[in-house]
């Protein structure tokens, strides 16, 4: 049986090929690019349009062979499911993994099978009441290898494209393919008359519905072609402007990194710098080569190293946020600075997988704080400890001799009639008298002793050691000093006496305030027994 074809409907054929594999290669440019959720929905639409495309080009061509034929629609069915499904799974693989020849081979014989499987799928489909169709298997053979090579080189292609025009080029060879393979296929077929008119099991669609049906898919892929390919235009400028924007955001980054004045690094589950801001130089006289590799401990002081390894240790334990120390670290001259040190545990976060450390220069704020500490603990006017400096420093050292089980002694000390020295001679002498009294007694006491002025004329000392013959020693001397004190005034000279109290304490089983209560009842006593004199209470 001889049938000529229609070149009007075959050029149409190719068409419809070029354009279904046209529009697929434009989707599935996207495909690698995409996210992970949205991927999967880019390879069904270019599966889809693939695999439409494929059986639009074989019905097309179909058509113009004007065989009095209908078709079954189960196997027609199947004939447009099957290529969409196998495209699907072949798109998906090379996507998957790019620039894998393997991987490549293997979509490309996915997509070739998938092109060859419709064809044939779609001839059993065909049905001609009292005509046989038989094939020449070697030109079977040839379609199928045709539509796997050239499907292999339209992937590769496409894949490699950086515009529209090389995707064209990728849709040309696809469409070639297909059709290639389409009429190697149709010139494999024998169609025999065997004037026995054959039964056509099921429902069939008549061949002008056939015609509708491609006519309409046909359409829809020029349609759909023609909208891809200005939606990729669009996205591909968006793109761009995207990577523009985002070299931009990295450049303000490194910039802003680079010249911060803290020191911003990564450390390893070691402790050893892997990273580094290349502000170190500024900040801390390193270059950064001089810094990767080496342990956080490396800059720190000797004395200080225990501290950063707890500090170091509790990061590790960390996972819920960043921990903060303040770490004495050497600058390359030699000097030490003190560093606020924020550090967050990323080890289970890639990419960092490492300790973020944040090292802030805090040396002029602490010096700054312990400035302002020691003034708010200062008495201006004596320059000794005030009421609130003496008490922290009490108790500082009540808790020492605690620790150590040591014996400790509080004084009082209290000027007599000192109210007389300023109704007498005006608040300015007496503020020179209490200078001088405070001063000679600062000269007086050792080194780890305290002295400290409660309020008024009033003045506390905390006397270390628990020898009581050595304290009394102390006091006296002090009496004897405080006597000898003189101020000139413009009304003559002025002079004072101090009476003093004295409370011998075990810390272990008293209190400061216990102790003080103590040296103030002894005080009372040498008040009342003269003034100028010292009472002991233990």
């Amino acid at each position: 049986m001889e049938n000529g074809s229609s070149a009007t409907l075959v050029a149409l054929s190719i068409s419809v090929a070029v354009f279904g594999s046209f529009t697929a290669l434009n989707l599935a440019g996207r495909i690698a690019t995409a996210e992970a959720s949205a991927r999967r929905w880019w390879i069904f639409a270019a599966a889809t349009a693939l695999g439409g495309g494929t059986w639009a080009m074989h019905f097309v061509g179909m058509l113009a062979m004007d065989l009095p034929a209908v078709y079954g629609v189960n196997l027609t069915l199947v004939s447009f499911l099957l290529p969409i499904v196998v495209s699907g799974i072949g798109l998906h693989v090379v996507a998957r993994f790019p620039g894998n020849r393997v991987a490549l081979a293997c979509s490309g014989l996915f997509v070739g099978c998938g092109v060859a499987t419709m064809h044939y799928t779609g001839m059993a489909a065909m049905k001609i009441p009292g005509v046989l169709v038989r094939y020449d298997e070697r030109l079977v053979a040839a379609s199928i290898g045709i539509a796997i090579a050239a499907a292999t080189l339209a992937l590769w292609l496409a894949f490699r494209a950086r515009g529209s025009f090389q995707r064209l080029v990728a849709a040309v060879v696809m469409g070639a393919a297909i059709s290639g393979m389409h009429y190697t296929g149709m010139a494999a077929a024998e169609f025999v008359v065997t004037h026995q008119p054959a039964a056509v099991a099921g429902p069939v669609i008549p061949r002008a519905v056939v015609a509708f049906i491609v006519s309409g898919a046909a359409t829809f892929l020029l349609l759909l072609a023609l909208v891809t390919a200005f939606f990729d235009r669009k996205l591909a400028a968006l793109t761009i402007h995207e990577v523009e924007a985002l070299k931009e955001s990295e450049t303000r980054y490194r910039l802003l990194i680079e010249n911060a004045s803290d020191v911003i690094g990564v450390l390893d589950s070691n402790g050893r710098f892997v990273y580094e801001s290349s502000s170190a130089l500024s900040v801390l006289g390193y270059a950064t080569d001089e810094i990767i590799g080496r342990h956080l401990t490396d800059f720190v002081p000797v004395d200080s190293r225990d501290a950063a390894q707890r500090f170091l240790g509790r990061v590790f334990e960390r996972r819920d946020g960043p921990a903060t120390s303040e770490l004495l670290l050497f600058q390359k001259s030699g000097d030490r600075r003190v560093f606020e040190v924020v550090a967050t545990n990323l080890l289970d976060t890639p990419p960092i997988s490492g300790i973020v450390v944040n090292l802030r220069d805090i040396t002029e704020r602490t010096q700054l704080v312990a400035q302002l500490e020691a003034l708010s603990e200062t008495d201006l006017l004596t320059e000794t400890l005030n009421r609130r400096g003496f008490g922290r420093c009490a108790e500082r050292d009540f808790e020492r001799a605690r620790r150590d089980g040591e014996m400790l002694t509080i004084v009082m000390m209290d000027l007599d009639h000192f109210k007389r020295v300023n109704d007498l001679y005006g608040h300015a002498a007496g503020d020179l008298v209490l200078a001088k009294v405070a001063s000679a007694c600062a000269a007086e006491i050792r080194g780890g002793d305290l002295l400290g002025r409660m309020g008024g004329e009033e003045f506390a000392l905390l006397l270390a050691g628990g020898d009581m013959a050595a304290a009394i020693q102390i006091v006296d001397r002090l009496r004897t000093l405080v006597s000898a004190c003189t101020v000139s005034t413009i009304r003559g000279y002025v002079s004072v006496t101090a009476s003093f109290g004295i409370a011998h304490v075990s810390p272990p089983i008293s209190e400061l305030s216990d102790a003080l209560s103590l040296a103030d009842e002894a005080l009372y006593e040498a008040k009342n027994a003269g003034r100028d004199c010292i009472r002991i209470r233990a």
